[in-house]
C-alpha cells in the first residue's frame, strides 16, 4: 500500500447542507448529522482539494492526487438505515470543467484519477438516510494499480 490520507469532517471547512439538519460534533472528531428533510441525492458534506484561501480563509481538506493513479477510498461511518449514504468524487480540469465522476460502490472502493484532472471534490451524499455518524475517510494510493 502507498501513502494514506485521513480526512475528517471539520466543522469549518467544506460545505454542509444545513436546512433542517442537526449536527453534533463529538470530542473524538466524529460528527453525527440528522438530515430528515434533505432530499436524496443531495451532498450532506463536501470536501475540496483546492481552495481560494484569500476568499474562503480555508486550506484544502483533501490530498493532492496524481492523474492516472489508482486510489482506494474507505469510509468509516454508520448510517440509519444501513447503506443509505454514498461517496461521490468529482474531478475537474484547470478550467473548472468536470473531467469525470466516481461513485463508490459501498464504503470501500478503488478509483483512478482521470487524465486532465487539476482538482476534485469528495461528497458524502444522502441515499435515503435519516442519520449518519461520520468518523473519517481514508484515501490510500494503490501500489499495484488497483
Amino acid at each position: 500500500m502507498g501513502r494514506t490520507h485521513r480526512i475528517f469532517w471539520n466543522r469549518y471547512q467544506g460545505q454542509t447542507y444545513l436546512y433542517g439538519t442537526v449536527l453534533d460534533f463529538a470530542k473524538d472528531r466524529s460528527v453525527t448529522a440528522r438530515v430528515p428533510m434533505m432530499p436524496s441525492g443531495k451532498a450532506i458534506y463536501t470536501w475540496y482539494s483546492v481552495r481560494n484561501f484569500q476568499r474562503d480563509r480555508e486550506e484544502p481538506a483533501l490530498p493532492i492526487l496524481t492523474e492516472g493513479r489508482c486510489y482506494r477510498i474507505t469510509a468509516y461511518l454508520e448510517s440509519e438505515p444501513a447503506d443509505s449514504v454514498l461517496l461521490r468524487i468529482r474531478f475537474y480540469s484547470a478550467q473548472d470543467t468536470e473531467t469525470g465522476m466516481f461513485l463508490a460502490d459501498g464504503l470501500s472502493d478503488v478509483f483512478t484519477v482521470p487524465h486532465g484532472t487539476f482538482s476534485y471534490t469528495l461528497e458524502l451524499v444522502k441515499k435515503g438516510c435519516e442519520t449518519v455518524r461520520f468518523d473519517h475517510v481514508l484515501i490510500t494510493e494503490e501500489d499495484n494499480g488497483g
